[in-house]
Order: structure tokens, then C-alpha cells, then sequence
């Protein structure tokens, strides 16, 4: 509050009013600060700048000055003061009129990502690729409409076919698998030639080929009428593979080894046993059979007139063979014999020098 001293004739203490003026400037100074860090309008700036003046003239008259002012001028002046702090503090806690730090930063540069969504959303008007023309979405309703006719069309089908099964039943009716569609074992003492037919697998059977084979096999089983049947047996190790067939008449053809080209690709030679002499020259002599076609191959150098070599009798035949061969070391031929107890023998010559020959070649297939 400011101090009134009572109004003399000078000289008088004016210390009270001096004090007073003082605060006063201090708080006009205060309110200056406060509204130089503020956004005000200029009417408040307007204010503060009255306030200055009215503040200066009471210094002028407290410094003697010509301007002077009364005690009640001092008074109306305080109060107009504390009357414009009040409203400034007023303006100041309106957070309504003001904006606060955190939504300050949120509006910082707002005005760019405008300009930036408005740019997007120019450029995305102006594109026709994402948009439907008027011929466009025509057509796409025709679609939809066609769409829909379809799905009515494909129930109305669909109940038309549960008709026509409900009448044919276009199962399976003989289960050649068991439920899921795996082979169904058959029991080793069961005979391959009387089983129902269908898809097996087992061991031990007693029509195998190879008798007492205690390999796993597959079996298919396939019947016909008037009594026919088929059977495909492979065995699982070294898949190799045997057809037979049942006749009308009830008798088994007997089983029939299917040969394959990697069968044929391994067959398996064996060396030629040599009699009287004879020896290998250059290429071992060796046969193998592959069907009905005994195969030999070799040099072999002998005598003429003479055995040579002997056939085990498995692998002779059940007639005398004569097969031509070519000499080595000049120009000539011969042929040799193949007779029905597996003997070979070279017979005669034809060829420049006879004397010059240093071995016969065997590179033969013979038929059975």
C-alpha cells in the first residue's frame, strides 16, 4: 500500500511517496516483463503504456517536477495498477485464450502437413487408376449380377446330380485295398491262385516262383470272367517281377520273369573252363545265358581238331551248334562246335597264313 504523508507547505518529508512511486514502478515493470513474453493484443499494450506515463508523472511531481499530481492521483493511479494486474493475471490463466506447451507442439508445423495432405489428396482425385468409371462400375455391377445368377445356377446343378446319385450308386463296390487304401496282407497259408481279388502283400506262400523264398512280395490279383485270372508278383527286395494267368480251363500257365534292360545291362559272366591246352589270349573266354541265347566272348588260343573248352550243362544245348569265328594275328576264319555235352572245338581254315594265327575269337550269340 503506498504511504501518504500528510500534504504540507515545503519543505515536508516526502519519503512516503517516494517509496510508494517506487512500487509502483516495480510492479509496472513486472507487468511489462510478464506481457513482453506474451502474445497480447495491442490493446493491452496500449494499457501498460498509459500506466508508464501516469506512473512518470508521479515521479515528476515526487522530483519536483512542473507536472505535480495530488495524493488522490497516487490513489486512483495504485489502484488502476492492481486493477490491471488482477485482469493481466486473469488473461494469463485463461487457457482457453492461450495456448499450452503441449498443444503447442502438437500444432507445430501443422501447417506444412496441411499443405502435404492437401498436395495427396489432389494428386489421388487426379489419378483414374484408382477409381471406377461410369462404363467401369457398369460393367462390374453386370458382373456381380452374372456372379449371383451362377451361384443359383451351380445349387440348382448341384441338387439336380444329389438327385441322379441318390439313384446310381457310382461306388467302388468291391474294396480291392482295406479301409485306407493300404494292401491287405494274405495269410503264408493261403494259395495265391484261389484269394479274392485285390491288392496283397505277404510271405511264405506256397505258389512262388521260387520255392521256399521267404521274401516279401507284392501281390495283384485280378480276375475276369469264364474263370480267367491274372496275378503280378514282385518281390520287395530286388523288385523283381512275375506274371501268371489261370485260364478257362482252370489250369495255371505257370509264372513268366519280366526281363528288364538293367537286367540285361547286368548279367553276369563266368569264365569258360579250358581243356587240352588251350589258353586265354588277350580277353578271358567267358559265356552267360540271356533267355534262350547263350553269349560268349573272348580269345582263346588252341589247337584245331581238339576241345577246347567245356559248358557246364545247364548251359549247353539240346542240339550241336556251329558258329563261325575270326583268327587273330592275320586274315582268316574258322567256326567251331558247340556240342550237346558242352564241349567246344575249332574246325578248319580260311585265311591267308595259317601259321600266323596267335588265337581264336569266341564274340558269339548262339540261340538255344
Amino acid at each position: 500500500m503506498i504511504e501518504l504523508g500528510s500534504r504540507r507547505t515545503p519543505p515536508y518529508d516526502d519519503t512516503g511517496v517516494k517509496t510508494s512511486i517506487s512500487d509502483l514502478k516495480d510492479k509496472m515493470a513486472k507487468l511489462q516483463d510478464t506481457v513482453d513474453h506474451m502474445d497480447v493484443s495491442d490493446e493491452i499494450k496500449n494499457d501498460i503504456l498509459t500506466l508508464q506515463q501516469k506512473v512518470q508523472a508521479l515521479e515528476d511531481t515526487a522530483d519536483g517536477g512542473s507536472t505535480g499530481a495530488t495524493d488522490q492521483q497516487i490513489q486512483s493511479m495504485k489502484a488502476d495498477v492492481d486493477s490491471f494486474g488482477r485482469v493481466l493475471d486473469a488473461h494469463v490463466k485463461d487457457t482457453t485464450k492461450h495456448v499450452s506447451s503441449e498443444d503447442r507442439t502438437k500444432w507445430d508445423g501443422m501447417s506444412d502437413r496441411v499443405t502435404t495432405s492437401e498436395t495427396n489428396l489432389k494428386n489421388h482425385i487426379a489419378n483414374a487408376k484408382p477409381h471406377v468409371s461410369d462404363s467401369e462400375r457398369l460393367k462390374w455391377n453386370q458382373a456381380a449380377t452374372d456372379a449371383t445368377q451362377l451361384q443359383k445356377d451351380l445349387q440348382t446343378t448341384n441338387l439336380s446330380l444329389q438327385d441322379v446319385i441318390g439313384v446310381q450308386n457310382f461306388s467302388q463296390k468291391y474294396a480291392l485295398t482295406d479301409a485306407e487304401g493300404m494292401r491287405k496282407r494274405l495269410a503264408s497259408a493261403d494259395s495265391i491262385f484261389t484269394a479274392p481279388p485285390g491288392f496283397y502283400y505277404g510271405t511264405g506262400w506256397n505258389q512262388l516262383p521260387l520255392p521256399g523264398d521267404a521274401s516279401w512280395y507284392y501281390l495283384d490279383i485280378l480276375p475276369a470272367p469264364n474263370g480267367l485270372r491274372k496275378l503280378v508278383l514282385t518281390r520287395s527286395y530286388d523288385n523283381t517281377s512275375w506274371i501268371g494267368v489261370i485260364h478257362t480251363d482252370n489250369v495255371f500257365r505257370g509264372w513268366r520273369q519280366l526281363f528288364t534292360q538293367n537286367d540285361f545291362m547286368a548279367l553276369t559272366w563266368y569264365n569258360l573252363p579250358l581243356l587240352n591246352g588251350a589258353k586265354a589270349s588277350g580277353r578271358t573266354p567267358q559265356y552267360t545265358r540271356w533267355g534262350n541265347i547263350l553269349m560268349l566272348k573272348g580269345d582263346v588260343a588252341c589247337d584245331l581238331g581238339v576241345d577246347f573248352a567245356q559248358l557246364p550243362a545247364s548251359y549247353s544245348p539240346s542240339d550241336k551248334k556251329a558258329v563261325m569265328a575270326t583268327a587273330n594275328g592275320t586274315t582268316g576264319f574258322t567256326k567251331f562246335y558247340i556240342n550237346t555235352d558242352g564241349k567246344l572245338a575249332f574246325v578248319g581254315f580260311s585265311g591267308n597264313n595259317q601259321s600266323a594265327v596267335s588265337s581264336w575269337s569266341l564274340d558269339a550269340a548262339v540261340p538255344y
